[in-house]
């Protein structure tokens, strides 16, 4: 049932994340492009999530729930297609510290920092591969339990848990 809601959902917010911003300010200072949106994990049917405030807390998955802002996200244009990804719950952006495979993600202060950078790359009508830039290697959440972390690997769309769609619950 979840996954034909954000299905739905997930056109628009996917189209909209595919193609930069016609405001999108070189500076990096543009606006943001899908707001409270749940990014849900193909292969688990589970959202992303942010539960903790602090610095280098992990994302993980956990059963998507509407109300848990812990699991709604921000995605804002930096440029050229590049975008941070903050979490309304701890308002700090997915982070990547290390470039290797299998590399933890985590949520930190957002700066414009290529560690906190990253690009759709569409795979269907309304999902897509979320690129890091500077590992240029893909979010992942392997298995299908709660509190499984998100990490960094080399890119493969044939591998369904690094395909996510972003939307909204109603």
């Amino acid at each position: 049932m979840f996954r034909k809601v954000m299905a739905v959902a997930a056109v628009m917010a996917a189209a909209v994340l595919a193609v930069p911003s016609a405001n999108a300010a070189p500076t990096g200072n543009a606006g943001v492009l899908a707001e409270n949106a749940h990014v849900s994990n193909r292969h688990s049917d589970k959202c992303l999530v942010a539960q903790n405030r602090g610095e280098n807390s992990p994302a993980f998955q956990y059963d998507c729930v509407r109300d848990f802002a812990d699991q709604r996200w921000d995605f804002q244009d930096i440029r050229n297609g590049w975008y941070q990804i903050m979490n309304e719950h701890s308002n700090k952006c997915l982070t990547v510290h290390t470039n290797g495979n299998e590399a933890q993600v985590v949520t930190y202060t957002c700066h414009v920092w290529d560690k906190q950078q990253w690009r759709s790359e569409m795979v269907s009508d309304h999902e897509f591969l979320l690129r890091h830039k500077s590992s240029m290697k893909c979010l992942v959440v392997r298995g299908f339990e709660n509190g499984n972390r998100a990490v960094l690997h080399t890119c493969d769309k044939r591998f369904d848990d690094q395909i996510w769609s972003a939307g909204y619950m109603p």
